[in-house]
């Protein structure tokens, strides 16, 4: 071994033999993609010589399409590759993988969507089309865990389509954050990222991995090779502007600016600052694992046996310089000893005479450096290259676990105790030497001591040369460095657990300077801050994102802080992108070594809006209790009351001392059973609350009804922490029900049962009588005339009036029998245990007469009568609705049979009433199918001859009857309503036609459309009419409405404006049915009509019957009179034609010149042109 050690010394082609084992080794590293900053770390290793330095002679290729970078190194053709955390996968799958470091910290993957989209979360992307697939497994598992399922997603196989998203064929883009985002930035087109840890998907990016084969045949080629590829990546990132150019050199097409970018980027995903380059967290692979099994990509049962590489101890020189500094002194201090032991000792050898002396002063200065290599654990040795003898210090000895002279001080006894793993490392400094002018070397190495410790050394030496520059000595010193390593383990670990605390914490955790500039922020305060990243807001003073209110508090806490002063504050905070919070920071000083100054305020901040919320609506909630009219109690689970409301005080009176910690029993009244209490706890038990009445005592004795409302208020596991009572005193609520029952069942007016009373009444005498086998009888009376009284007269006249009718038609009942009012003044009266139908129409006749004596109201004498429908029972009916509805039908036909009478029901007015319906269900369906048309009248001047207009008379065109007459379907529509469609409908078709008959160039003088009383009624016929003539053209003068005369009076007064409205536009007004009212001349004159019409009733029998001539006469006087143009209807032959004519009538209209046509057949004859004609062929 002494030989080895000088031919190593000696001779460099021995060296060269030693070393050649693996010495310049060449060996293939297989990048995953194109030359990019990406790799820099692993150009400059081959760049600054890191690799030629450990005797590797690394050949880097160059990744591209078709290259499968697993397969290149698991085959042996490549050593080493860069891959992402998908080897995990690779490895799933059989290939023997094994990662040797991360470089990424965080995975580059990221969505990019068009910033103008605003889709701010993967929630916004659901439907849309998303080009991604497992080759970006981040962004993927980040869609699955915020949607459930990528099926929502319109998925497109992954490709580097930028065009895509710019032209809106893709909503989004998966990619690299290093990379596309700079190539839409230079097409100026800004995108957003959707970054998959801000969805708790934290994958490692680029890793440096390795095979199995690899690293069993060549462990220590493997170590030299990650050593040097992080070496490189720790100068790559410390000095981008010296790698761009360097990266560019190595054959990347990218620009530099370009490059500048990725190195930005990467610096967030590296995070070299921060974690030691190559860091592997066993935890964060199982992460990645637990969320590629999510995924479906990997078995439950996966293993990370095998795939991880440990590296052994960390061998970096870290942070206790003060402590190496003093063992580097008492180095230099023993070799200065020594050198001079040498020189002493040939000093002794020339003067004799001092060697007593000499002696003495070696030994003490020999004890005293023993006593320094004891203290300090440091041992020196020297080894004689030409002899091979070696000398040993005690502490060396000791060092080596050998007994002080136990064994031969040399280099084979120093070797047995070095692990074979570490002989190489020392054979390797040794080497070193022969390239140093000093000749120095420094290496550290593990020692095995006999007991199964092992130790940690630091060996530092040096080549002493003879005078002719031969090398002589080995000189040199062992440190112990155990316990130096085992702290700076302890504090990498302690380092690394806090700042996986400073990561992960769901809490801000912030860094300030005394000016509140922020210095570091974990990833949850800049989400709490709404920042990107930490370099967007590294320096800038957070005071601005304070609230002006809080501002001053919070300039004040960090000035406190730095005068080391803790400090806590609540303020209001705004995030970059606006959103408003409320936070409670604990800021405390972070003090200097020597606790002599504060380096930073420490804060810890946390969100406390939704708490702020909640305490603000406790603090409602409890001024809603104390200020609620009802009482509250609140009990433990053991029924004991916790706290009562002063409402609940007011009621029981009791104060809450007095119940606090009783139960709620001593409010019991007795009045309910134990049957009762159980029956509510069951409630309570099953369903969480109960709710009903009951019975309490007051404190004063006094029993009074409440209404209760008790609820179960359980914790967030689901046990039962409270109950809560909510009651109220229903003493006045009580005293008042029976009151409310009758009102409930009675008519306030009259005091009558009212129709639910009736109704109940029935339905049991309809039971009872199914029972007995007996009849009865319901009368259902109306009264006549009572709305003329009601409206001439007022309601309180009105009202006393049904009061006194309601007395009169109690008396003429039996007691058994109910009177009852349903409104109005319409009266029903049942009979129970009738004997035959005899007996109910003698009680009909009876009320009938018993109505016809004078009412006196107010001093006036009032005469009214009453029209009875008579329905018996089972006869007529088994249900209360069929003796009702029967019963009102056998009134209506009393009263079309003269009024003041009674009916009995029959089976024809059912079918009648059917029929009814039956007919108002096809109008409506005919009003929507367009069955209905109009046909045309003439109406014609009596003098010339000649047409002067056309009256709009509807028809129905029934597909399966006909021809349906306006006198059947008209009065369904009147009574339904309908009419009011209806109207409008005929009015908007007359117009439409008026107008293309003049746009034809035809000549038809006005057109005349007939308008109903409810028309009139509803208020809105001036925009009916103005949206007619707007929509269809037609000038206003060439329409005419005619009105019926007995509408008219009716409702003169709220007629008269509406009538000068509509006149005011142009349209003419005509009096229709004229002689069938009662005209009012005072309103006559008042009316702005154009014409009257003379009903066709006083002209059917002219000029035969003298009375009908003499009203048609005095007709006509009167409207000619009142200026008024007068028109007869029904004229059918030449002599009532002559009659009129001769009495002065201007206009007529009848079969005489016509009947009422279709349109085609009146254009027609429009088109001719001889005035003659209409005279001719007799319209």
């Amino acid at each position: 071994m002494r030989r080895l050690l000088r031919q190593i010394l000696l001779a460099p082609a021995a060296l060269a033999t030693g070393m050649a084992a693996w010495a310049g080794e060449p060996v293939v590293l297989q990048l995953k993609w194109q030359h990019a900053y990406q790799f820099a770390g692993y150009y400059v290793a081959q760049d600054k010589g890191y690799y030629r330095d450990l005797g590797l002679d690394v050949d880097i290729r160059e990744g591209r399409p078709g290259i499968d970078f697993v397969a290149e190194v698991v085959s042996g053709r490549a050593q080493y590759g860069t891959g992402s955390s998908g080897l995990l996968l690779d490895r799933a799958q059989g290939a023997p993988v094994v990662v040797l470091g991360v470089v990424f910290q965080h995975s580059p993957d990221v969505l990019m969507v068009p910033a103008r989209s605003g889709a701010s979360s993967p929630q916004h992307l659901v439907g849309k089309r998303v080009m991604t697939n497992y080759s970006t497994p981040a962004v993927a598992a980040m869609l699955r865990g915020e949607t459930g399922s990528l099926s929502k997603f319109g998925l497109l196989d992954q490709t580097n389509d930028l065009t895509g998203l710019i032209e809106g064929r893709l909503d989004a883009l998966a990619g690299y954050e290093t990379d596309q985002p700079f190539l839409f930035l230079q097409r100026g087109f800004p995108v957003a990222l959707l970054r998959p840890i801000h969805y708790g998907v934290d994958f490692y990016g680029d890793n440096l991995f390795t095979s199995e084969a690899e690293l069993r045949r060549h462990p220590d080629r493997a170590r030299a090779f990650r050593a040097a590829s992080l070496k490189g990546w720790e100068y790559a990132m410390a000095h981008p502007d010296e790698v761009v150019p360097l990266v560019r050199r190595y054959g990347s097409t990218r620009s530099l600016e370009h490059l500048r970018y990725e190195y930005q980027a990467m610096r967030a995903l590296i995070l070299s600052d921060m974690v030691d380059l190559g860091y592997v967290n066993p935890g964060r692979w199982r992460h990645i694992a637990d969320t590629y099994v999510d995924l479906g990509l990997l078995r439950r049962d996966y293993s990370l046996d095998g795939f991880l590489y440990d590296p052994g101890p960390d061998r970096v020189w870290d942070g206790v310089q003060g402590y190496l500094w003093a063992a580097a002194t008492a180095v230099g201090l023993a070799l200065g000893v020594i050198l001079a032991l040498f020189r002493f000792n040939r000093r002794l050898r020339r003067e004799v005479r001092e060697r007593l002396s000499a002696e003495q002063r070696l030994r003490r200065s020999e004890q005293r450096l023993t006593e320094a290599q004891r203290i300090a654990h440091i041992g020196s040795w020297e080894l004689n290259l030409a002899t091979g003898r070696a000398a040993w210090s005690d502490e060396m000895y000791r060092l080596l676990g050998y007994e002080v002279g136990g064994v031969e001080s040399c280099l084979e006894n120093l070797l047995c105790r070095v692990p074979a793993e570490d002989r190489g490392k020392l054979a390797q400094a040794l080497a070193a030497t022969r390239g140093r002018a000093d000749g120095a070397y420094r290496v550290e190495y593990r020692v095995d001591l006999p007991g199964g410790e092992t130790r940690m050394v630091d060996e530092r030496g040096r080549v002493v040369l003879d005078g002719l520059g031969q090398p002589l000595l080995l000189l040199g010193t062992t440190l112990d460095i155990t316990e130096r390593k085992r702290y700076e383990l302890a504090l990498k670990e302690q380092r690394t657990y806090l700042r996986t605390i400073f990561e992960h914490d769901p809490q801000c955790i912030k860094l300030l300077d005394r000016d509140g500039a922020l210095l570091d922020m974990n990833p949850a305060g800049l989400a709490m801050i709404e920042a990107d990243s930490l370099d967007q807001v590294r320096g800038h003073p957070l005071y601005g994102m304070v609230a002006d209110k809080d501002r001053g508090g919070f300039v004040e806490m960090v000035a406190a802080v730095f005068r080391g002063e803790p400090r806590r504050l609540i303020f209001e905070g705004t995030g970059l992108k606006g959103t408003r919070r409320h936070l409670e920071t604990h800021s405390v000083p972070l003090w200097d070594g020597e606790r002599r100054g504060v380096r930073a305020l420490l804060g810890v901040t946390q969100d406390v809006t939704e708490r702020l919320r909640a305490e603000e609506k406790l603090r409602l909630s409890a001024a809603v209790v104390e200020a609620t009219q009802e009482g509250v109690m609140i009990t433990d689970p053991q029924l004991r009351i916790v706290a009562v409301n002063r409402a609940f005080t007011a009621i029981t009176g009791y104060q809450e001392p007095e119940v606090v910690g009783r139960k709620p029993a001593l409010l019991a009244s007795g009045r309910h059973g134990q049957d009762f209490y159980q029956a509510m706890w069951a409630s309570i038990q099953a369903v969480g609350s109960w709710q009903g009445e009951l019975w309490n005592r007051r404190k004063n004795g006094e029993s009074y009804p409440e209404w209760l409302t008790i609820n179960v208020v359980k914790d967030t596991g689901g046990g039962i922490i409270h109950y809560v009572g909510v009651f109220s005193d229903i003493s006045h609520l009580k005293q008042s029900q029976s009151q409310l029952e009758y009102l409930a069942h009675h008519d306030p007016l009259t005091g009558l049962p009212n129709r639910l009373l009736f109704t109940a009444r029935l339905e049991h005498s309809l039971e009872r009588a199914e029972r007995n086998g007996y009849q009865g009888a319901v009368l259902f009376l109306d009264l006549d005339r009572f709305k003329h009284v009601n409206d001439s007269l007022g309601h309180n006249i009105g009202d006393e009036l049904l009061r006194q009718v309601s007395g009169r038609l109690g008396q003429a009942v039996r007691k058994e029998d109910t009177v009852a009012r349903l409104g109005g003044d319409e009266f029903t009266v049942l009979i129970e245990n009738l004997k035959d139908s005899d007996d109910a129409a003698r009680l009909a006749d009876k009320l009938i007469h018993g109505l016809t004596d004078a009412f006196v109201v107010d001093g006036r004498r009032l005469f009214i009568g009453a029209s009875v429908g008579i329905s018996v029972y089972p006869k007529d009916g088994r249900t209360v609705d069929q003796l009702l509805r029967n019963a009102d039908a056998a009134m209506y036909r009393a009263k079309e049979e003269g009024r003041n009478t009674y009916r009995f029901y029959t089976e024809e007015m059912t079918a009648l009433a059917l029929e009814h319906l039956e007919l108002q269900s096809r109008l409506r369906h005919a009003i929507e199918a367009g069955q209905l048309v109009l046909h045309y009248q003439p109406q014609m001047e009596l003098a010339g001859g000649r047409m002067v207009g056309l009256e709009a008379l509807v028809r129905w065109e029934h597909p399966e009857q006909g021809l349906i007459e306006p006198s059947r379907f008209v009065p369904v529509a009147e009574d339904t309503g309908l009419i009011l469609s209806l109207g409008e409908w005929v009015l908007r078709q007359a117009c439409c036609q008026a107008r293309a008959w003049l746009d034809a160039g035809l000549e038809f003088g006005r057109v005349s459309v007939n308008v109903a009383g409810k028309q009139v009624q509803r208020g809105d016929l001036l925009a009916v009419v103005q949206r007619a003539l707007a929509d269809s053209g037609l000038p206003p003068d060439r329409l005419e409405l005619e009105i019926t005369e007995s509408f008219v009076m009716k409702e003169a007064e709220r007629a008269i404006d509406l009538l000068r409205a509509i006149r005011a536009l142009g349209v003419k007004l005509a009096i229709d049915d004229f002689g069938t009212g009662y005209s009012s001349l005072a309103y006559l004159k008042l009316l702005p009509f154009d014409k009257l019409k003379i009903d066709k009733g006083f002209v059917r029998d002219l000029p035969w019957d003298e009375n009908d001539a003499a009203i048609a006469r005095a007709v006509i006087a009167l409207g000619h009179s009142l200026q008024f143009t007068v028109i007869a209807e029904g004229v059918e032959n030449e002599a009532q034609r002559e009659c009129l004519l001769r009495d002065g009538c201007d206009q007529a209209q009848g079969y005489l010149y016509g009947p009422p046509m279709a349109w085609d057949r009146v254009e027609a004859l429009l088109r001719r042109e001889e005035a003659s004609v209409w005279r001719v062929v007799g319209l």
